[in-house]
């Protein structure tokens, strides 16, 4: 049996998934963060404080996944964007 990497055994779809519902989450909570912060009558909930908590928790696993995810070429210098003549560079 080979060896898998358990970075890649989730199918690119649900690994999209997760990121898309991480990203909603943690925007929704952070924005009633400001929202209860803005409002100094109102006690942050203790609901929130333990979402906040929990969504920091899962941010090294799911930021993990994502960079094991990404392709970066193996020479940085063959990228598209460097092969561009600057002016004054080059033939004159």
């Amino acid at each position: 049996m080979q060896p898998s990497n358990v970075l890649t055994m989730l199918p690119p779809a649900l690994r999209r998934a997760i990121y898309m519902v991480y990203g909603v989450l943690s925007l929704i909570a952070t924005a009633t963060l400001a929202a209860f912060t803005a409002l100094p009558q109102y006690e942050v909930p203790a609901w929130l404080v333990a979402a906040l908590a929990a969504l920091g928790a899962v941010a090294a696993p799911v930021g993990v996944i994502a960079a094991s995810n990404t392709q970066v070429p193996a020479n940085p210098q063959t990228h598209a964007d460097t092969n561009v003549q600057h002016a004054g560079a080059g033939n004159a």
